[in-house]
């Protein structure tokens, strides 16, 4: 057949699922050349390609990328528990390994890709953990190294490799939190062989991070800029303006804290307006963590962040200061809001 051979290279270069497929793709290249002998071969052959993704996406559906390549071009991936890569002969921690390695902006992670023994026997030398790779190995498969090590938000630690997308200019590994997490865990140190048909120009990292939203609330990205005190008061907002609470329910924030203590979810919205500025903040209570999405209206950057412990105390002239912690349920290190109850 002569076509075959262009179309398997063509299904093959885009990631389909040509475990669950390929036979059904040559049927039909088959079937469609039967009918169509005495038609032209060129346009035969185009037509072959447009009916069988048709059929195929109309009966079964293509299956790209994430499973199968999961699956399948993933051919071992780990954690290095030991911290050798970041220590100094006398057991200081460095930042003298991020030398040779890219940074991702997004995760504030630095990678590695490595290709060849010469670099593999470089960083083998520091992590025994890493999988045995030879110079036969490297002519189908490539490694990639992430590492990072330093204080995150409880949400960005113990991660793992959770899936891998390609396009074709990027490869791009997906990172999310294990299941019970330890979050005192200061460095990331992960791995993955891949198969070196994902090998891209560039590789970026991309952190998973859990939805923080209600059904009550229409997600803050989609708020309109003129969001007014009275519109948030009409969506069940907890409102402060200029310290002073205009909620019904002064306590909101407060029961909150309770139910954190008791491990019960919950949701509240914060509007805070500060002059001529107003701040949305989605406060989140799930799986013994605190998630927060911040927004000022006007500008369209959102910020994520994460804490264990939300405290309230006592700040001067009736004030008092809600603020957050990620290792001490007693102090703040940073303030969230500041209210008056009168």
């Amino acid at each position: 057949m002569k076509n075959k051979k262009k179309l398997q290279k063509y299904f093959n270069k885009n990631y389909y699922n040509k475990d669950d497929n390929f036979k059904v793709i040559v049927s039909k290249i088959i079937e469609e050349e039967n009918i169509n002998i005495k038609t032209n071969m060129f346009f035969n052959f185009f037509k072959i390609i447009a009916t069988t993704i048709i059929s195929l996406v109309a009966t079964s559906g293509l299956v790209f990328a994430s499973v199968k390549i999961y699956n399948e071009y993933i051919k071992n991936k780990g954690e290095i528990q030991s911290d050798a890569l970041y220590l100094t002969e006398d057991g200081l921690y460095s930042s003298d390994y991020t030398n040779g390695m890219q940074y991702d902006r997004e995760t504030h992670l630095y990678y590695k890709i490595i290709t060849n023994m010469e670099d593999y026997n470089k960083y083998k030398n520091i992590l025994d953990e890493l999988p045995e790779m030879t110079k036969e190995t490297f002519i189908n498969n490539f490694l990639i190294l992430i590492c990072g090590t330093g204080s995150r938000d409880p949400h960005e630690t113990d991660l793992e490799i959770s899936e891998v997308t390609t396009n074709s200019e990027t490869t791009y590994l997906t990172l999310k939190q294990k299941s019970n997490p330890n979050y005192e865990k200061n460095s990331i140190t992960l791995y993955v062989m891949l198969d070196k048909e994902l090998l891209r120009n560039q590789v970026k990292l991309k952190l998973y991070i859990p939805k923080i939203e209600s059904e009550k609330f229409i997600a803050i990205e989609n708020l309109p800029d003129t969001y007014s005190i009275e519109d948030a008061l009409k969506d069940g907002c907890f409102v402060e303006n200029d310290f002073k609470i205009l909620s019904e329910n002064k306590y909101e924030l407060d029961e909150l804290i309770e139910n954190s203590k008791n491990n019960i979810e919950s949701f509240v919205r914060i509007y805070s307006k500060d002059g001529y500025s107003v701040r949305i903040i989605d406060l989140q209570y799930k799986n013994n963590l605190f998630m927060a999405k911040a927004r000022r209206l006007g500008k369209p950057d959102v910020k994520i962040f994460s804490f264990k412990f939300l405290t309230k105390n006592y700040s001067e002239d009736g004030l008092y200061l809600f603020g957050y912690n990620s290792v001490d349920s007693a102090i703040s290190s940073a303030m969230l809001l500041l209210v008056s109850y009168e």
